[in-house]
């Protein structure tokens, strides 16, 4: 795919699109255990006093991106341009990263990741993420949160959720066009629950 994928909570992408900063965090909050358990070890073998992460996605939009990842109405995604995003990532000496792999528990007991891929490997049930994930490291210890500074030429849209008002969307759209330097970038609205292309095909007649 030719974007890389945010989903969150609208708040946040409005604070991205006003400070210019992405935010990573501390895994020891995230849900999946095994996949902070990894991070953490990374950490503690490598030596270091903290590791945050950001996780994004590669994959196509579905509805189980917008039911597990954001929260119902308040819930959206800002997209970059894959190659913009990583030519930013490695312009800052202090980000790194790279897409996910994703093993069986059996692939894993063969084969033990090498160190510096613990923190990109992830249980299999959960390949069609397709993650692509964000690190930084640092000496010191209990870091909860660190923003970086992006340009906003990385962005190149924001979808919002399906489940918005149209009336709603089209207000967020005007508050998100007011922020500067985004005037005129492109903000979407989800339809995936809710397509009228998709519904009048069933009114069509199938071709003879």
């Amino acid at each position: 795919m030719s974007q890389l994928k945010r989903y969150t909570e609208l708040p946040y992408v409005l604070q991205i699109l006003e400070t210019r900063r992405l935010t990573l965090v501390n895994p020891s909050s995230w849900d999946d255990k095994n996949d902070s358990h990894f991070v953490q070890a990374y950490r503690d073998r490598k030596g270091h006093g903290s590791v945050l992460a950001l996780c994004l996605t590669g994959a196509a939009q579905t509805y189980h991106h917008w039911r597990v990842f954001t929260h119902g109405a308040s819930g959206a995604c800002i997209c970059f341009d894959r190659g913009k995003f990583l030519s930013w990532i490695e312009s800052d000496e202090l980000i790194t990263g790279r897409e996910v792999q994703y093993k069986t528990l059996p692939q894993v007991q063969k084969m033990p990741p090498s160190l510096d891929d613990l923190p990109y490997v992830k249980r299999k049930a959960y390949e069609h993420e397709a993650e692509f994930r964000l690190l930084h490291t640092t000496s010191r210890k209990s870091v909860a949160v660190k923003s970086f500074e992006m340009p906003l030429s990385v962005i190149d849209e924001v979808v919002l959720n399906p489940w918005l008002p149209p009336a709603t969307a089209s207000a967020v759209e005007d508050v998100i066009h007011r922020i500067e330097g985004c005037e005129n970038l492109k903000v979407l609205r989800a339809t995936i629950v809710k397509n009228d292309a998709w519904q009048r095909a069933a009114a069509s007649k199938a071709e003879a």
